[in-house]
C-alpha cells in the first residue's frame, strides 16, 4: 500500500508523513527532495 500526501506548502504533510511512517512501519520519501537529487537545482533555483 503506499499513501501519497498532497496539499499547499506549509500544511503539515511532511509531519504527518512522518507519523504515518513511523505508525506503518514504511518508508517516507519526499518528492521535493528527490527532484533536488536528480535536477542538482533546489526547488526555488527551478
Amino acid at each position: 500500500m503506499n499513501i501519497v500526501l498532497i496539499g499547499y506548502r506549509g500544511t503539515g504533510k511532511s509531519t504527518v508523513a512522518a507519523i504515518l511512517g513511523q505508525r506503518l512501519g514504511r518508508k517516507v520519501i519526499s518528492t521535493d527532495e528527490e527532484i533536488v537529487k536528480e535536477a542538482k537545482q533546489s526547488i526555488p533555483q527551478l
